[in-house]
C-alpha cells in the first residue's frame, strides 16, 4: 500500500505537523508519539501509518482526530482540545454532511472539551453550519485542509505576534495612554489568529523586523486589538 510516498501522504504529513504545532502554539501538551514527528521525515510518518494498522480510506480520520490537554499551572485550570478531521463520503460529494458534523459535536459534548478543531476537505452543508451553532459551551473552528499544508507562523515574512495576558493588558495600555479602541484592530478571521485560536477583545504585540529599513532600530513593537 505504500510502497512509494504519493502525494496525499506528503500532504497528510503537512497537515498533521501544523496541526501538532498550533495545539503546541496554544499551550497544549503533545504526546511522544506525536512529538516525534515533527523532527522526522515522511518516510517516518509512512511506517508510523504502517504500524497503526491504517487502512487508506481511514487514514486522515485516524491521524488527524486526537484530544489534547494542558495542566493546571497556579490558578489556570486544565484545558482540552478535540481536533477531528472530517472528510467527505465519497469524491461525488462537494459539501461535508450534517451526520458528519453531528458526529463532532457529539464528541466535543461527551468529553467536555474547552476548545474543538474541525478540519475538513470541503464546505460544510448548510445544515451542517446550523448544527455547529448549538455548540455554545465549547469555542470551536473550522480549518480547510489546505490551512493546515504549512505553518505560516515560521514564515520568513510573518511578523511575531504575541497575546498579552489579560492580567497584564491593562498594565501596558496605562503605559500607552490608550485604551483598546484607540488601538490598530486585527480582524478574528485573520489567518495568525485563527491558528492561535484568539477572541475578540484580546490585546496582541506584534513584532516587527526593521533591520532592513532602519538601522538605529532592528525591531519595531505595536499593540493590536482582536475585532469581529
Amino acid at each position: 500500500m505504500y510502497r512509494q510516498v504519493d502525494n496525499k501522504i506528503y500532504r497528510l504529513f503537512d497537515i498533521k505537523k501544523t496541526q501538532i504545532e498550533m495545539v503546541r502554539d496554544r499551550g497544549y501538551d503533545i504526546p511522544e508519539d506525536e512529538e516525534i514527528l515533527l523532527t522526522s521525515d515522511v518516510n517516518y510518518f509512512v511506517n508510523h501509518i504502517k504500524q497503526l494498522g491504517l487502512k487508506t480510506r481511514g487514514t486522515s480520520n485516524s491521524l488527524l482526530s486526537r484530544s489534547y490537554m494542558s495542566e493546571a499551572d497556579g490558578e489556570t485550570k486544565a484545558r482540552s482540545i478535540l481536533v477531528y478531521y472530517a472528510n467527505k463520503v465519497s469524491q461525488q460529494q462537494k459539501q461535508i454532511s450534517a451526520d458528519i458534523v453531528r458526529e463532532f459535536i457529539n464528541l466535543v459534548q461527551k468529553y467536555a472539551t474547552t476548545e474543538a478543531v474541525l478540519i475538513v476537505d470541503a464546505p460544510l452543508s448548510s445544515t451542517g453550519n446550523e448544527e455547529l451553532k448549538s455548540l455554545t459551551l465549547t469555542k470551536w473552528q473550522v480549518f480547510f485542509e489546505s490551512d493546515l499544508t504549512y505553518n505560516l507562523t515560521a514564515h520568513v515574512d510573518t511578523n511575531r505576534h504575541t497575546l498579552i495576558p489579560p492580567e497584564d493588558a491593562d498594565r501596558i495600555l496605562h503605559q500607552l495612554k490608550a485604551d483598546r479602541s484607540k488601538l490598530i484592530v486585527i480582524k478574528i478571521d485573520k489567518p495568525i489568529v485563527r491558528y492561535y485560536g484568539w477572541s475578540i477583545g484580546d490585546l496582541i504585540r506584534v513584532e516587527r523586523d526593521d533591520q532592513c529599513i532602519n538601522i538605529l532600530s532592528s525591531k519595531s513593537i505595536n499593540y493590536r486589538v482582536v475585532v469581529g
